[in-house]
């Protein structure tokens, strides 16, 4: 496992989601949304800190569900 390499990126092939932490004061919002850009990833901001699954559970969690949601349908 650990000697196999990579063929294919996921995010490149299959839809993402990302969550913005617009008060993160260890990656600048504007840099975590240039890489969601990036990847055309489904971008939601939460008025939180780094830590997103501490501070904003809640709302995490509905991210998850709606990308569940939508790879269900999809």
């Amino acid at each position: 496992m650990f000697d196999e390499k990579l063929t294919v990126t996921a995010w490149k092939t299959e839809p993402s989601w990302t969550v913005i932490s617009t008060n993160d004061r260890m990656l600048p919002p504007k840099m975590e949304q240039s890489a969601a850009k990036k990847m055309g990833a489904v971008t939601i901001a939460l008025p939180t800190c780094h830590m997103a699954r501490l501070q904003e559970p809640a709302g995490l969690a509905e991210v998850i569900e709606q990308a569940t949601r939508k790879a269900l349908t999809d």
